[in-house]
């Protein structure tokens, strides 16, 4: 007997308008009244999560940043959390600035972005959604402030020319003390070693 559903979020329980369907809720209700868990695992951070939390209607723990992170958007204390070592924080945002890719850094608490970046970002997420819930995000004018002040639970590098992401994926390829993954066509994932959806 089943006891536990997981789902992602993007690709699976969003629509391509960033939205979960009617169709979906009805889905999860039914499990739930089948006393079947329902949890979501997604490379998400927690305060890209909220508004979908609150539709969902999620009391459980959720997997975030592809596994870095577990724990409830609401809680102060995350169940389980991992850091990306702060060297390699460095050495990631520095090469964001010197090929000019676009990034964000994710916290279990906030999100911290150049205000180009995060606008950008929005948009393409949907603005709309994030108008309905507004995450707590922390514009940074130098990755210093990254660095110094923060753990970080993942890096989100952003490239839409497929000829710069064609390089920046070979680039990453030689980062051995961090994961890589591409999670959209355009996005490379940077996070802790050994975390995954399916381990946490």
């Amino acid at each position: 007997m089943y006891k536990l559903a997981v789902f992602d979020l993007d690709g699976t329980l969003l629509n391509s308008k960033h939205t979960v369907s009617k169709e979906n809720i009805e889905a999860i209700n039914l499990l739930r009244e089948n006393n079947i868990k329902v949890v979501i695992a997604t490379g998400r951070s927690n305060e890209l999560l909220k508004v979908y939390v609150k539709a969902l209607d999620i009391t459980e723990d959720i997997i975030t940043c592809n596994g870095t992170v577990i724990g409830h958007p609401d809680k102060d204390v995350m169940l389980y959390e991992d850091k990306v070592p702060k060297d390699e924080v460095r050495r990631t945002l520095e090469m964001c600035l010197k090929y000019n890719h676009q990034f964000l850094v994710y916290t279990s608490k906030a999100i911290l972005a150049r205000k180009n970046d995060f606008e950008m970002f929005t948009k393409e997420k949907n603005s709309n959604v994030f108008k309905e819930y507004n995450p707590n995000h922390i514009l940074i004018n130098n990755i210093e402030e990254i660095i110094d002040n923060y753990n970080v639970n993942k890096v989100l590098i952003i490239e839409r020319n497929k000829e710069k992401y064609i390089e920046l994926s070979k680039r990453v390829k030689n980062y051995t003390k961090v994961s890589h993954t591409q999670s959209f066509k355009s996005y490379v994932d940077i996070g802790p070693l050994n975390n995954s959806k399916g381990n946490a």
